[in-house]
């Protein structure tokens, strides 16, 4: 080999160009922080810096490829408004509390103001059993309580009638507070609704919703319903 060929091959791999590219995606997952670049595509991992407050699951962000590296640096925006759905049909029959699954959500820090709208369908399934209770476990205390938890629930609409009865209407309950509402007797979906507005702090607080009879009854289960769901709505304020 000669020595200007060897000198040429040395200096391509010494000065070999580092790739500098910025991209934009979409965060599909905090822990680990995965970004999907290309619609439909394959998330990719990416590297979070302290650029990113306020970063939740559908963000827009701004990444900087560095070799097969992605680092993301800023953040575009977030999704104003998100759906946390029940997963399924899910049993009571214990008085415990139990977590209602797919019904919890994060609040990302120094984020702003949320409004959180929870829609609950639950019923009896068999004979007359115990009315059922909800609350929330809250991991981490860095929030602000704006409007406090509004409840509604106990309604019902007769199979022959249009008649609502055992109507629960009531404000300003704790979060941790376990709030009861009557069913009817049997296979009557009741709706409960319980809203609040909270502000974030400097750190994430996770809200779990959850739920229990009053009474135990494993035989005949509380039934919480696969409709149930929560709308978490990121609010700009106005003066």
């Amino acid at each position: 080999m000669s020595k200007i060929f060897y000198d040429l091959i040395k200096s391509k791999i010494k000065n070999r160009p580092i790739e500098n590219n910025i991209l934009i995606g979409t965060v599909s997952s905090l822990n680990p922080l995965r970004v999907t670049i290309i619609p439909g595509d394959t998330a990719v991992p990416a590297v979070s810096t302290t650029n990113l407050n306020g970063i939740v699951a559908g963000s827009r962000i701004v990444l900087q490829k560095m070799l097969n590296q992605y680092i993301a640096i800023a953040i575009l925006g977030n999704p104003a408004i998100q759906l946390y759905r029940c997963t399924a049909n899910q049993n009571l029959t214990t008085a415990d509390m139990a977590n209602i699954a797919g019904m919890v959500f994060t609040i990302p820090k120094n984020s702003g103001y949320y409004a959180i709208n929870t829609h609950i369908n639950v019923r009896n399934e068999t004979s007359a059993t115990p009315d059922v209770k909800f609350d929330w476990a809250i991991t981490g205390t860095d929030y602000y309580t704006i409007v406090g938890r509004n409840c509604r629930g106990g309604e019902y609409a007769a199979t022959n009638s249009t008649t609502l009865t055992l109507t629960r209407n009531s404000a300003g309950h704790g979060f941790t507070t376990d709030v009861y509402y009557p069913l009817p007797a049997v296979n009557g979906n009741s709706y409960v609704t319980e809203q609040f507005i909270v502000l974030a702090g400097v750190s994430d607080t996770i809200f779990q919703f959850r739920g229990s009879q009053v009474s135990a009854d494993a035989a005949k289960p509380t039934v919480v319903s696969g409709y149930s769901h929560i709308i978490v709505n990121r609010l700009s304020m106005g003066a």
